[in-house]
C-alpha cells in the first residue's frame, strides 16, 4: 500500500460525516512525452471526503509544478497548474461504476491523483503562444534568430523536373 491510504471508518458508520484532508505529498510517476513532475517533488492536496450512501465522494484540489518542454521548440519551462476533483469510491468495488474501489473501509488515493494530475498535462505544451518553433531544415531555434530557410514545405513531386531544370539553365 502506498502512503496515501486513508482509513475511513468513520465516515463509513455516519452518513454525511466529512473528512478533511490537506498535505504535502509526492505521487511517483508523473511523466510524460513532453512533461513531468520530478518523483521527490511534493503536490499539494486539498480535499474533503464525504460519507455518500454508495460510498465516500472525494472533491477539492490538487496543485503543483509541471516542468514542460515546449512542443514547438522543445524549450524547458515550469508552469503551476490546480486541478480540481470529484471522484468516488464505491462499496463492493467499482466496477459498474466510474470511480475507485473502497476497500476494507480504506481509500488509496495514489492511483485517482495520478489520473487526475495527468489529466491536467497540457497536450501540446507551449512556454509562449507565439513560439515559432525550429526550422525544418536546419534545427535553428526561429525564436532567437532567423536563420534564412524558407518554412514551406517543398513539394518532393516535383524535384526531379527542378533537377532538369537547373542542368538546362547551366548549359545554357
Amino acid at each position: 500500500m502506498s502512503g496515501l491510504v486513508f482509513d475511513v471508518t468513520q465516515l463509513v458508520a455516519r452518513p454525511g460525516a466529512t473528512l478533511r484532508i490537506q498535505r504535502s505529498v509526492t505521487v511517483p510517476g508523473l511523466s510524460g512525452p513532453l512533461g513531468s513532475i520530478g518523483e521527490n517533488e511534493p503536490v499539494q492536496i486539498d480535499l474533503a471526503a464525504d460519507s455518500v450512501t454508495e460510498g465516500v465522494a472525494v472533491t477539492g484540489t490538487v496543485s503543483g509544478t509541471m516542468h514542460l518542454s515546449c512542443s514547438r521548440c522543445l524549450i524547458g519551462y515550469d508552469r503551476s497548474f490546480t486541478q480540481r476533483l470529484d471522484e468516488t469510491y464505491y462499496f463492493g468495488g467499482a466496477e459498474d461504476h466510474d470511480g475507485y474501489d473502497l476497500v476494507d473501509n480504506h481509500i488509496d488515493l495514489e492511483p485517482m491523483l495520478r489520473d487526475v494530475i495527468m489529466l491536467a498535462f497540457p497536450l501540446r505544451p507551449l512556454h509562449d503562444e507565439n513560439c515559432r518553433g525550429l526550422c525544418a531544415t536546419c534545427g535553428a531555434d526561429l525564436n532567437g534568430a532567423d536563420c534564412g530557410h524558407t518554412q514551406e514545405p517543398e513539394d518532393l513531386r516535383w524535384a526531379p523536373l527542378r533537377t532538369a531544370l537547373t542542368k538546362l539553365e547551366r548549359s545554357s
